[in-house]
């Protein structure tokens, strides 16, 4: 069994085609199969079902992708540890961040920038697969660092857990809503006069809202599920239903314009921006290094 046969393999259940992923490791298709097939004969295990339609996993090689994708972490981490020796920071660096962070916490964008600035070497990929989804690939060990919208009662025990910053929800409605000239309103008489815009279940406001609407007792109606606050606060601002989002996250732009920002009322609703990693520290040393800056960061702006 070879690392290369590993990444091959990976390529292939990331991308759901040999030839996509022959075209993403820029190799030839052939070459590709054979060593995928090679990796099956000598687990003497069908990992992969291939069919006119794609390639799907069978329950063997969903098991056998978990474990590659640790071992092809851990040669990743030998290379920079061995390259941080040197005095250089290099590798691939995963980091999940939810869509809020930028308008929500600054700092973390002023980190990561200042990161990259220090470490040009290390190529970092940034992925929102919402917070739920930030913290099942951290666990997993196939993500480094995450920003999360979770407090910390909300991460798994053996899950590190820092909030950056946390901002009060607002509702959004359209300026000729019922609500708009009132300031401020509860979560009964939102849901009492129009339908939700929401962000998908995987995010970490999603589970606010949510809970915050069973708390009260009060059922809502979900018009749309959309990806990030940005499209929530679109949608509200074309008279779709009311959206509540971190304050941070509505512009002046919008204020200017078609949309009313309400405080709700009837509970004290914030929204953190938290950071997660493996406890206590990644141990890839760009990781670890992006970890401190964030951190430092952090502190600075509530100092």
């Amino acid at each position: 069994m070879e690392i290369g046969q590993l990444r091959y393999f990976v390529a292939v259940c990331e991308e759901r085609s040999f030839t996509k992923a022959a075209e993403r490791l820029h190799v030839v298709q052939s070459a590709l199969s054979t060593q995928v097939a090679k990796l099956e004969a000598e687990t003497r295990t069908q990992l992969l079902e291939r069919s006119n339609r794609g390639v799907r996993l069978t329950p063997a090689g969903e098991v056998f992708l978990a474990r590659a994708r640790r071992i092809l972490t851990e040669v990743e981490e030998a290379g920079a540890a061995m390259a941080s020796l040197r005095g250089t920071l290099t590798g691939v660096l995963r980091v999940g961040v939810i869509n809020v962070v930028g308008q929500s916490a600054p700092q973390v964008d002023e980190a990561l920038a200042a990161f990259h600035e220090r470490h040009p070497l290390v190529e970092i990929r940034i992925h929102d697969p919402g917070s739920r989804g930030i913290v099942e690939e951290i666990r997993a060990g196939t993500m480094d660092v995450g920003l999360v919208g979770y407090y910390a009662h909300e991460v798994p025990a053996e899950l590190s857990h820092r909030v950056i910053t946390d901002h009060a929800l607002v509702a959004v409605v359209h300026t000729r809503h019922p609500l708009a000239d009132r300031g401020s309103a509860t979560l009964a008489e939102l849901a009492e006069h129009g339908p939700g815009v929401e962000l998908r279940a995987a995010s970490g406001l999603r589970h606010y809202v949510d809970e915050a609407f069973a708390s009260v007792g009060v059922r809502r109606q979900v018009a749309f599920e959309v990806a990030t606050t940005d499209e929530s606060i679109r949608y509200a601002s074309l008279g779709m239903g009311f959206a509540l989002v971190p304050e941070p996250t509505v512009s002046p732009r919008l204020l200017r314009s078609r949309v009313a920002v309400l405080q709700v009322s009837d509970l004290d609703l914030r929204h953190p921006v938290a950071l997660v990693h493996r406890s206590p520290a990644p141990t890839s040393p760009a990781a670890r290094a992006l970890i401190a800056e964030i951190i430092a960061r952090a502190e600075g702006s509530s100092g």
